[in-house]
């Protein structure tokens, strides 16, 4: 049975300061829709990016949570406080072979953790397009991003990819982690066969209260 009572925690973007404005964290306002219609009676948490990634880790373990997302946002590279928490959770979620969805940046970062480089390309950004793979044909999937992955690790088993061959979805071998290049909490990112990767993701969790 797929649980529905779980705690998600979920990466935020790091928006820089200005001169009349603080350093923010900030999560895309699609998030709390989606998720309250896929899990209505779970809960979730945006993990703050604190400047001791040492804090996100304690804080996800106090709250018990069942899921990881990496959510999208900023290049990795460009935040180090953002790059240095989520590397952190990652740790952590390796080490109890802990559930993880890396969505769009995410993705590259569950890549870039793992030893793999990225690759800047155009073509992507604001640029929907078909998807080839483990989907059925027809299968179109929103795009945001400027880095892509050619040729992920062996630990990684590709899923689906681009029509220029760039990889869009991939699971690890070992691990419940799963990488989706795509936004599925916005317009023209959700489809059947992805949420049975999802579900294949969480099936083991329990959690009855």
């Amino acid at each position: 049975m797929i649980p529905d009572r779980l705690r998600i925690g979920i990466t935020q973007r790091r928006i820089a300061g200005t001169a009349d404005a603080w350093a923010r964290d900030a999560l895309d306002a699609h998030w709390g829709d989606w998720l309250a219609s896929c899990w209505p009676r779970s809960r979730f948490l945006g993990i703050p990016n604190f400047s001791d990634p040492a804090l996100a880790v304690r804080h996800v373990v106090e709250w018990d949570t069942d899921l990881l997302v990496l959510g999208g946002g900023e290049d990795v590279g460009t935040t180090p406080e953002r790059d240095a928490v989520e590397r952190a959770l990652l740790d952590h979620a390796r080490a109890r072979s802990g559930p993880v969805i890396g969505v769009c940046r995410g993705m590259q970062m569950l890549h870039a953790a793992e030893g793999g480089e990225l690759v800047r390309r155009t073509g992507h950004a604001a640029s929907p397009h078909p998807l080839q793979g483990r989907v059925p044909a027809d299968t179109c999937v929103n795009s945001w991003h400027h880095w892509c992955i050619d040729h992920p690790g062996p630990r990684w088993q590709v899923l689906a990819r681009a029509p220029d061959g760039s990889v869009e979805a991939m699971r690890h071998a070992r691990l419940p982690w799963l990488g989706l290049m795509w936004h599925p909490e916005r317009p023209g990112g959700s489809f059947p066969a992805m949420w049975e990767w999802i579900h294949d993701i969480i099936a083991n969790i329990r959690r009855d209260a």
